[in-house]
């Protein structure tokens, strides 16, 4: 309940005590109504529902298998954190009207693996410049965009785990081995700054290894300027490649982009989704901290020693370990550091371990 109605005071741009006791009510009143009527609290049915269930219930399922040593810690690490709620705002143009399926299945599966690996696909700072979801297509006056050489355009819904709505498809003539022709299109003045030269795409390409060439054109006397992208990831997966353009004048306009894939060699028929033209936003720069190197920790018996995942050691089916454990085991962190600073002398790191035997048969458990 607590998650739902932050979700709403967010999308209401409300916060404090006054304006979300209502809101909680409400949402109370909802799920009693829900509960009596024996109808399950988590389905599908809108919009929001489809992108945030799997999500919420990721987080629900974290608290429900907590151990009784590590409840509290997990309750209240889930129950303050806000970034299903900031997410969805962030991304509520996306789920305003009547977005496609695939809008909504790639919102989701986006959202349920930034909670489970504890990452964030939020980027504040970035301007999309092209999604190929306007309302008035960027190819709408002939006398400004259109194809060369050759190329195959059209629009459709991407292949899922990539960008959202609908992507721009270009095709090749069979058997191009390496140029195929491209498109060009207008775009409002894109909004370079010294420190904002980088422009990125989501790209799903049928050649692993291609490369996608990007030119940006102005008004006359602008000179043009032509940049590869980063390589493309494996064949007929996304990935996001980008673009330089560090030579720019963020003085002048760029209001034309020309983009031609190019592939990798192999002589065959191409194929390239093409979505979210974004002009990367400022890199946010983090503190100093100290943190898990590679998400992973070391168990020692007393004579060997075996290192785990985070997301082992965190499993309900947990790692298996020697039992009865020796008196000399110890559990070891590989801490790296992020940024520079230099450590006072005598600091320490503690933490909690739990370590039962869970049967007579000489199960154990050990928890942190």
């Amino acid at each position: 309940m607590q998650k739902i109605t932050e979700l709403f005071a967010g999308l209401g741009g409300m916060a404090g005590s006054v304006v979300m006791e209502p809101i909680y009510t409400d949402v109370a009143a909802a799920f009693a109504a829900t509960l009596s009527s024996s109808a399950p609290l988590m389905t599908s049915g809108t919009d929001m529902d489809d992108v945030v269930d799997a999500a919420l219930a990721y987080e629900a399922e974290s608290i429900l298998l907590a151990s009784d040593a590590n409840l509290a810690a997990v309750t209240k690490a889930e129950q303050s954190d806000t970034y299903i709620t900031d997410y969805v705002i962030f991304y509520k143009d996306k789920l305003g009207g009547e977005p496609s399926a695939s809008t909504i299945k790639s919102l989701g599966y986006t959202l349920l693996t930034d909670v489970i690996n504890d990452t964030s696909s939020i980027d504040t700072g970035g301007t999309v410049l092209v999604s190929f979801d306007e309302e008035v297509s960027v190819f709408a006056d002939p006398n400004t965009s259109g194809v060369f050489d050759g190329a195959i355009l059209s629009f459709a819904e991407g292949p899922a785990g990539g960008g959202s709505g609908v992507a721009m498809k270009l095709v090749s003539q069979p058997n191009t081995a390496t140029y195929m022709g491209g498109v060009y299109f207008p775009v409002p003045k894109i909004p370079f700054t010294v420190d904002r030269k980088t422009i990125s795409a989501k790209v799903y390409s049928s050649q692993a290894g291609a490369t996608v060439a990007l030119k940006l054109e102005g008004p006359e006397g602008t000179p043009g300027i032509e940049v590869f992208s980063t390589l493309t990831g494996a064949a007929n997966t996304w990935s996001t490649v980008t673009w330089d353009f560090s030579a720019v004048d963020p003085a002048k306009s760029y209001t034309q982009m020309v983009i031609t894939p190019r592939g990798n060699g192999v002589a065959a028929t191409q194929s390239y989704y093409i979505d979210d033209i974004t002009l990367v936003g400022v890199p946010v720069t983090t503190g100093n901290y100290l943190y898990l190197k590679d998400n992973a920790l070391s168990l020692s018996d007393g004579t060997t020693t075996t290192s785990y995942s985070m997301t082992q050691f965190q499993s309900t089916a947990g790692i298996d370990v020697k039992w009865p454990m020796a008196n000399t085991a110890v559990l070891k962190l590989n801490l790296a550091e992020n940024g520079s600073f230099a450590l006072a002398e005598g600091q320490t790191l503690e933490a909690a371990v739990s370590i039962t035997q869970a049967s007579p048969a000489g199960f154990g458990e050990a928890s942190a």
